[in-house]
């Protein structure tokens, strides 16, 4: 497994996919919008839609309890200050492992229903 850190990468990628992002306490998905560099090379993915959750005592989103939050849709970082790793999985396709519990799939995957969300007007 080799990390790196520079997101130009990623962003070369170009995402069509989601990012699940989890900071011990609670977890936040959406689907990406755009994931660019500002001019001072700050990483911004900015999503469709946010929706956040609490954890249960395993750090897993209770899935009944996702709630609209319009706040959380833009996401940013500086920078070549996050280590990721670009990983296959067997359900979703490839994938961005970054920080300690942070996911961003690369490719559009089903599931993420905003009809499930509270809150969230579906578009």
């Amino acid at each position: 497994m080799v990390f790196k850190y520079d997101w130009k990468e990623i962003i070369e990628l170009d995402p069509k996919g989601y990012v699940e992002f989890n900071n011990g306490k609670r977890a936040v998905h959406g689907p990406i919008k755009n994931i660019s560099l500002d001019r001072h090379d700050n990483v911004l993915i900015q999503l469709e839609w946010a929706a956040r959750a609490p954890l249960d005592e395993h750090g897993i989103p209770v899935s009944d309890e996702w709630k609209a939050s319009p706040s959380e849709n833009l996401i940013v970082f500086p920078n070549c200050s996050m280590s990721y790793v670009i990983e296959t999985t067997l359900d979703k396709g490839r994938c961005v492992r970054f920080g300690k519990r942070n996911i961003l799939y690369l490719e559009q995957v089903s599931g993420l229903d905003p009809a499930k969300v509270k809150g969230l007007n579906a578009t």
